[in-house]
């Protein structure tokens, strides 16, 4: 009877669990292999959605769509460098860029040293009398214009159109070529290296091969060019009538690359080359202008003698024929300087360095002066043709075009 009453207690007990949903119950009703049911978890209601759900605590978290995005914030503070990290190979050379822009002319350089006092050909020649005298070469009507080429003398004739080379040891006549007008004053042609620049009397300046004579081309300037120079890469040209000296290019036929206007009244009428700069006297008004031959500016101008006509270089000093004074002054090249005034005979006209003397021809003397040229020292005059003018040096002599007559004399 007591087991009876003990067995129903259990089961009401157990009962009781059941009914109540306990783990218990779960337990009891797992342990009677009754199916398990699992719920689903809950849901949040329609428009929102599920943020969390804690099954043990039955806690569902629900929240609504996500607003828009707030605005930005400032930036934060620049973080601490971080370390430089390891230099990355060489890339390849690249291709070469194209040639920049010339520069500015750079400032000029200074005069560089006189030269040698000594001809080593005069030398070798035995020269040690002041002056040989030769017999006359005759040329033509009124020579005028001399120029040495290396190997050959020329000469042209202000009478006439033809032009002279000479064999210059033994004064053979190797030819006589016209050029088409005659020849303007003393100093008129000019060799080049290759060819010879002559001034005519119609205002054109005539280019002439030396090898044979041939006439290559004719340029008309602005007038008749009383002196031409070469710079060893362009020709100079002196028009008195103009007042004015012109740069011609040696190579492109001719070309006219600059005009210079000289004071009015100037009269050009010699012309030098320094090495730099060329030299113009102004017989019209008494001075020597230096022009740097680079950009074609004036250096400076410079008084001498009265009425300058021929002007020469010979290493250190400019050597200008004053032909309104008898005589020749001489100036420093670097900077126009006065270095002396010497006496010569009447109208000196043309000048030309022997590479240790200066020669001077004087027109109304029928005579050469020989100075030496460290101090100016006369060392005598000599005779020579009717009316000289021009003069050039062939290495070993000078030459000079007796222009009141058909000669050359040989010193």
């Amino acid at each position: 009877m007591r087991t009876l009453r003990v067995t129903l207690l259990i089961a009401a007990v157990v009962t009781v669990l059941m009914t109540a949903g306990s783990p218990l119950a779960f337990s009891a009703t797992a342990k009677h292999a009754t199916p398990l049911v699992i719920q689903a978890p809950p849901t949040c209601p329609d428009g929102l959605i599920t943020i969390s759900f804690d099954p043990n605590t039955n806690i569902l978290v629900c929240a609504g769509p996500p607003g828009p995005a707030g605005p930005q914030g400032p930036a934060g503070a620049n973080g601490a460098q971080g370390a430089a990290g390891p230099t990355g190979p060489i890339g390849p050379a690249g291709s070469t860029g194209p040639q920049g822009a010339a520069g500015p002319t750079g400032p000029r350089g200074p005069q560089g040293q006189p030269g040698v006092w000594v001809n080593p050909i005069q030398i070798g020649m035995l020269r040690w009398s002041q002056a040989v005298i030769a017999d006359d070469v005759t040329v033509g009507t009124a020579p005028s214009g001399l120029a040495f080429d290396g190997t050959s003398l020329w000469v042209t004739q202000s009478g006439s159109s033809q032009i002279t080379k000479i064999r210059p040891w033994d004064g053979t006549v190797l030819g006589t070529f016209d050029m088409g007008a005659p020849g303007a004053d003393p100093g008129s042609i000019v060799y080049d290296g290759s060819n010879l620049w002559v001034a005519a009397h119609d205002g054109s300046v005539r280019k002439l091969r030396a090898a044979d004579g041939v006439l290559l081309g004719t340029y008309m300037m602005a007038g008749a060019s009383s002196a031409l120079a070469f710079d060893g890469l362009n020709i100079w040209t002196a028009t008195a009538a103009k007042d004015s000296v012109a740069q011609i290019s040696s190579k492109q036929a001719g070309l006219t690359l600059a005009t210079i206007t000289l004071p009015t009244g100037a009269a050009p009428a010699g012309l030098a080359f320094d090495g730099v700069d060329i030299w113009v006297t102004h017989e019209g008004s008494n001075t020597i202008t230096k022009i740097w031959t680079i950009d074609n500016t004036t250096v400076g101008t410079y008084p001498v003698g009265n009425a300058p006509r021929g002007v020469a270089f010979d290493g250190m000093y400019i050597w200008v024929a004053n032909s309104g004074s008898n005589t020749v002054t001489r100036l420093l090249a670097i900077d126009g300087t006065w270095q002396g005034t010497f006496a010569v005979g009447p109208q000196p006209t043309g000048v030309v360095f022997d590479g240790n003397n200066i020669w001077v021809t004087n027109h109304g003397g029928n005579s050469v002066t020989k100075l030496r040229a460290t101090d100016g020292l006369p060392l005598g005059t000599f005779p020579v043709g009717v009316g000289p003018t021009s003069i050039a040096f062939d290495g070993a002599n000078v030459w000079i075009a007796n222009t009141g007559g058909t000669t050359l004399s040989k010193r």
